[in-house]
C-alpha cells in the first residue's frame, strides 16, 4: 500500500520515492464525485512532506482573525438590529405623538419642539449667549465643557456632568441655562440649542443684531456669513472705533514726547557730570 502524506499547501499525495535524501517524488490524489480516492496526475518533487494537514503560523492566525471578524460583525448586526427595535419602539411613537402635541400647542409648539430635539438627540450644536460674542459649539463639545479644571496640577479633571436647566414660562417661553459646577451652585449660561450648523449661525446673528451695538467680532461674524449688517449700529460702532484708536494714538505720541524730554535731560545730565567731574589723568 502506497503511503499517505501531506504537502505544505495542504495537498493530499501519495508517496512515488525518495529523489534523494532532500526530496521525494509524489503523485496528487484526487476524490471522485462518489468519494473514492485516487492518485492521478504527473509526478512532483516535494521536500517536505506531513503526517496529517497543517498550515502555517500565519494562515492559521487569519483563520483565526476571520472567524473573529465574522464573530464581531456578527454582534454590531445584533445590536444596529436592538437600536433599530428601541426606535420603532419608543422613538418613532414618541415623536409621532410629539408631534400631535405640537398641532395642539399653536405658538407655543417651536418651544416644545426644542425640548423633544433634546429628548430624541437631535440637537447638533449649542450657542453660548456670551458677553459681547456668542459662541457656537458642537454637541460633543458642548459636554466636554463638563470637565473642569484642577488649577493646582494645572489638568482636567472629570467632577460628574452639570445638567442642563430648563426655565419655563406662562406664556409658553422657555429659556435653557447650565450651571457653572454640578451642584448647581456657581453662574449659569444661557444656550440656545440648534439641530445643525445653519441653525446655529443663524441664532448668533439674531442674538447680534438684538444686542443693539456691535463689537469688531460681531462685524467679523457678520461679514463672515454674508448676514445684513444695520448701518447706524455699524456707524457707532466705526465711529467709537476709531475714536478710541485716535486717543490711543495721542497718548503715545505724548508718551513719545516725554521720553524724549527725558533722554534729552539724562543726556544734558551725562555730559554735565563729565565735564565736572572728570577723573583726573595723571
Amino acid at each position: 500500500m502506497n503511503e499517505i502524506k501531506f504537502t505544505n499547501d495542504g495537498k493530499k499525495v501519495v508517496v512515488v520515492g525518495k529523489l534523494n535524501a532532500q526530496e521525494t517524488i509524489v503523485q496528487e490524489v484526487f476524490v471522485t464525485e462518489k468519494g473514492a480516492e485516487l492518485p492521478s496526475g504527473e509526478n512532483f518533487v516535494v521536500k517536505s512532506l506531513h503526517d496529517e494537514p497543517v498550515i502555517t503560523y500565519k494562515d492559521k492566525r487569519e483563520k483565526d482573525l476571520e472567524i473573529r471578524l465574522k464573530s464581531l460583525e456578527k454582534q454590531l448586526s445584533e445590536e444596529e438590529g436592538k437600536i433599530q427595535s428601541y426606535e420603532r419602539l419608543v422613538l418613532e411613537p414618541l415623536k409621532e405623538k410629539a408631534k400631535c402635541l405640537k398641532s395642539m400647542m399653536g405658538d407655543k409648539a417651536e418651544a416644545y419642539q426644542q425640548l423633544i430635539n433634546f429628548i430624541t438627540g437631535n440637537i447638533k450644536y449649542v450657542v453660548f449667549k456670551k458677553y459681547g460674542m456668542p459662541e457656537i459649539k458642537t454637541y460633543e463639545e458642548f459636554l466636554k465643557l463638563l470637565d473642569t479644571t484642577d488649577s493646582y496640577y494645572n489638568t482636567e479633571r472629570f467632577d460628574g456632568l452639570r445638567l442642563v436647566s430648563l426655565f419655563g414660562r406662562s406664556e409658553g417661553k422657555v429659556d435653557y441655562k447650565i450651571n457653572r459646577y454640578g451642584d448647581g451652585s456657581g453662574s449659569s449660561e444661557e444656550i440656545y440649542p440648534a439641530n445643525d450648523y445653519q441653525e446655529a449661525v443663524e441664532k448668533v446673528i439674531d442674538i447680534i443684531s438684538k444686542a443693539g451695538r456691535y463689537s469688531k467680532e460681531n462685524i467679523d461674524f457678520l461679514k463672515e456669513h454674508k448676514a445684513d449688517i444695520n448701518k447706524q449700529q455699524y456707524k457707532e460702532w466705526y465711529i467709537n472705533e476709531e475714536k478710541n484708536r485716535v486717543t490711543h494714538n495721542e497718548r503715545c505720541s505724548e508718551n513719545l514726547e516725554e521720553a524724549k524730554t527725558e533722554l534729552q535731560k539724562s543726556s544734558d545730565d551725562l555730559e554735565s557730570f563729565r565735564k565736572d567731574y572728570a577723573y583726573p589723568v595723571e
